[in-house]
């Protein structure tokens, strides 16, 4: 068999590591069948194995690569759980000290309603959750050096999006 007829025979993979555990499974899988049809396939039809030595090649990674760290992966889910945390408790503490005041009784007996009380919550701390979701994401990106593709304001807007969230979770 001529040799040249087997080059670039591989299998060219382009991997996604926004996992890398499953990105080590599914590599540890194709390595053990490339292993497996080399020992029993090859064998059979008398075809040597260092042909198809890298049966799978991994030419590019649509997002991360393998050498990146832990705080990668776990900073996505860190920022947000932390941004929504935070503003669920900010917001729950100022509902229960306003009513410890008796802000909310001065406010029905005046007439206010209560699509004024949750409006008038949400731009209350909207700004309040903008500052937080921007210095979370300064914090995170610059100081923590967490690997980020794309916009920063995609990130602010992701943790604002989840301060939001808190905020509405609590006044409702």
């Amino acid at each position: 068999v001529n040799p040249s007829a087997f080059s670039g025979a591989a299998v060219e993979l382009v991997m996604d590591v926004t996992s890398q555990q499953i990105y080590f499974r599914v590599n540890d899988t194709l390595n053990d069948a490339a292993k497996l049809m080399r020992s029993d396939f090859l064998k059979n039809i008398s075809i040597p194995e260092f042909y198809f030595d890298p049966l799978f090649d991994v030419i590019d990674f649509v997002y991360g690569g393998e050498d990146l760290k832990i705080t990668d992966f776990l900073a996505p889910g860190l920022i947000t759980g932390f941004a929504l945390g935070v503003s669920i408790t900010l917001t729950a503490v100022n509902l229960i000290l306003e009513r410890k005041c008796g802000l909310f009784d001065r406010s029905w007996v005046a007439g206010v309603s209560v699509l004024e009380v949750i409006s008038s919550q949400m731009l209350t701390f909207s700004f309040l959750v903008l500052l937080q979701a921007i210095i979370i994401s300064i914090i995170a990106i610059y100081v923590v050096d967490v690997l980020r593709k794309g916009s920063i304001a995609l990130v602010i807007l992701l943790a604002f999006m989840m301060e939001a969230c808190g905020v509405t979770l609590d006044t409702t």
